[in-house]
């Protein structure tokens, strides 16, 4: 039986702490007017402990009237707080009110759990209607999430939301706070006041000058380009069907050089961005000495000190260096993408869709992936996220197998971030006219929101590896690379295998596997019998140290799993110790690494490894020659890469102790990989001046 307590007028109440023991269907219902003054030592109005978390959903608080509070909200319970169901009664429609001036920045936040361990989705707070009737910045904390169905400005109030962003203290990632307007039916304009939000992104940890940091605009036809002054910003660029060729804005040039076309930049300081659009920013490292650009006339625009563009966090609030300060409006549209085929078509090839969330919550996966496999249409079985920190596109599979191989186990788009999708040529007819699919609000959720986090526990690792690689001064950059062990995979491309989107242009490093027909993949399946898969890295622009370090290798059911460097011949035993340091230099050949399943390593016995130090190659006259090969070499496998990891020549040993072949192919450095009872590498360089 519910039981109603009604709350009709409070004055001056220092702190307002709602709590029950063990009640049943309690509800706490307000229909008039509720003032609840600031606690004068913590500033706490607010707080709502866990007991509100007893039986469950049993206890709600009904705002159907206001509540006006003049200091902090604090949300330690796994309640919603403000019941906002369809239910009735039960339904908060009132308003919640921030007043009092105060001269200070106040807060909603949760103290319960450290961030670095926070799940938001337990314990955000779903706001009615939220006014600002207050000239103080109301922050809403990095690890905390918020509804509202509106967001509304008191007359002549200067106050507003600040969505602050921050860094774990654990090297996890960036928080971004998390709101979500869910009403629908209605424009940006109608549910958040212009100016009544604002947004906050931390960069700082991400200016190393070698990655591609994703970004959408959470404004709506306002915010401009020029907040990225002296960084370059690309928008890649959509054709038929919306369909983007070139993911990464790496559009080449028309002289075919290393290049970017100038079509994939965003060039105007006061162009507007526009919600819905991917956008890839390249940060300038830090301390990069932006008077440069301003001496070239690269800043005539944003004018300002050089220094001022070296920012530890882009704050977007209207004020963009020396241009004129305006509002900005929040993107809370019910539609982020919609894309209609007039007429019946036919695909004759892939198409990508590229899609900005510009949405300040985070959208699941699980309810894209839901929505795109209920849908009339066919889209490749995965979805591609580009989440903060990473150098590349991330794949999320959505088959819902068992035996599915996951890259990572991230579970959303972050919010500002962006992800692709593929709708398969491979139709199962002619796509009928007036076919509609569409990304809304509908697929918001609250989560945990660390957007480079590789979770503690995988429930969902089966016999499979993952290795994340990371820069050594900054573990909040990274890449991952899967191999998956099944059954009725194979060495070549199959069903299992997830294409990398790789770029050739001088961006970010880069890992990869290699599938038996030299396609580099972001996730690879092999069969059970498997005994090595080569991997590769894509070197950064600058010599830099990197760990790698491999995930889940309990998993596996192989003999074992062991690591070796190419280039310098290291051993590593991977399930003894999953992590490993290298360093690398952008001449380095890309593919580095061989991942074995089975242990070759204890076949060489001590005079073999002598033999191996004077292995040697050299060439001369278009022609390689390897010296001191080995009886026990006959039969191995001979790898010739070049410094790219593009594989130029691969062959058998069938003589010792020395073999010749043609060195048909461009001038250049190239690695010899032999790969059998002795596994060395061996650089060498063709010129005709040799």
């Amino acid at each position: 039986m519910k039981k109603y307590i009604c709350l009709y007028l409070f004055f001056l109440f220092p702190c307002f702490v709602c709590k029950a023991s063990s009640p049943e269907d309690v509800i706490f219902l307000n229909t008039g007017k509720i003032y609840v003054a600031p606690n004068e030592i913590s500033g706490t109005s607010l707080y709502i402990p866990d007991g509100m978390r007893v039986l469950s959903d049993t206890v709600k608080i009904v705002l159907n009237g206001t509540a006006e509070v003049g200091g902090n909200f604090y949300q330690d319970s796994r309640t919603n707080v403000f019941d906002i169901d369809s239910e009735g009664i039960t339904t908060s429609t009132g308003t919640f009110s921030f007043v009092s001036t105060r001269a200070v920045r106040r807060v909603i936040n949760t103290q319960t759990e450290d961030i670095n361990t926070f799940d938001r989705a337990s314990y955000y707070v779903a706001f009615p209607k939220i006014r600002i009737e207050t000239d103080d910045t109301v922050c809403i904390s990095p690890k905390m999430g918020i509804d509202a169905s509106g967001i509304h400005l008191g007359a002549g109030k200067a106050g507003f939301l600040y969505l602050c962003s921050d860094t774990c203290t654990v090297g996890l990632g960036v928080y971004n706070a998390s709101l979500r307007i869910p009403t629908t039916g209605f424009s940006s304009e109608e549910l958040v006041d212009l100016g009544s939000v604002i947004f906050e992104q931390k960069m700082k940890t991400y200016r190393t000058g070698t990655q591609l940091f994703a970004f959408a605009t959470p404004f709506k036809n306002t915010q401009l380009a020029g907040y990225f002054a002296g960084n370059w910003v690309r928008k890649p660029e959509t054709g038929t069907f919306l369909h983007t060729t070139y993911v990464l804005g790496n559009k080449p040039a028309a002289s075919g050089s290393s290049q970017i076309h100038s079509d994939q930049y965003v060039t105007d300081a006061i162009s507007v961005l526009q919600p819905g659009q991917a956008y890839l920013i390249k940060p300038r490292p830090n301390g990069f000495n932006y008077s440069d650009l301003q001496s070239t006339g690269g800043l005539a625009i944003t004018g300002a000190l050089a220094g001022a563009y070296d920012l530890d966090k882009f704050v977007f609030n209207g004020r963009v260096y020396t241009i004129a300060p305006y509002k900005e409006q929040l993107f809370a549209e019910d539609i982020l993408f919609s894309y209609t085929f007039q007429d019946a078509t036919d695909l004759s090839g892939t198409v990508n869709w590229l899609i900005g969330n510009s949405y300040t919550c985070p959208i699941s996966t699980q309810l894209l992936a839901e929505q795109m496999l209920n849908s009339n249409l066919i889209f490749a079985p995965y979805i591609y996220v580009f989440p903060t920190g990473s150098t590349s596109y991330q794949p999320l599979d959505i088959s819902g197998d068992g035996d599915a191989i996951t890259v990572t186990d991230i579970d959303e788009v972050p919010s500002t971030s962006i992800f692709m999708i593929r709708l398969s040529r491979n139709q199962t007819g002619t796509i009928p006219a007036n076919t509609t699919f569409e990304v809304g609000k509908n697929l918001l959720r609250h989560g945990n929101i660390s957007h480079n986090l590789l979770r503690s526990s995988k429930s969902t690792a089966n016999n499979q590896v993952i290795f994340k690689i990371t820069p050594v001064n900054n573990g909040n950059i990274y890449d991952l690379a899967a191999i998956g062990i099944r059954e009725n995979a194979s060495l070549e491309s199959d069903a299992y295998d997830i294409s990398k989107i790789y770029t050739s242009a001088p961006e970010g490093f880069q890992l990869y596997t290699l599938s038996g027909s030299g396609s580099k993949l972001s996730v690879n399946g092999v069969p059970t019998d498997v005994e090595t898969v080569r991997m590769g890295l894509k070197p950064a622009l600058a010599a830099s140290s990197y760990k790698l370090k491999a995930l889940y290798t309990e998993s596996l059911t192989t003999e074992g799993i062991w690591l070796e460097d190419i280039l310098t011949g290291e051993k590593i035993d991977l399930a003894e110790n999953p992590e490993y340091t290298f360093s690398s230099n952008p001449s380095d050949s890309e593919v580095r690494f061989i991942v074995r399943f089975k242990n070759a390593f204890t076949t060489i016995n001590q005079n073999d490894q002598e033999e191996n130090n004077s292995l040697n190659i050299f060439y001369s006259n278009r022609q390689v020659t390897i010296n001191n090969l080995l009886s026990t070499d006959i039969n191995s496998k001979i790898y010739v890469y070049d410094v790219l990891g593009k594989t130029i020549r691969t062959f058998a040993v069938n003589e010792y102790p020395a073999m010749t072949f043609p060195a048909d192919f461009p001038d250049g450095t190239y690695i010899v990989y032999l790969e059998g009872n002795r596994n060395i590498s061996l650089k060498f360089i063709k010129s005709d001046l040799n």
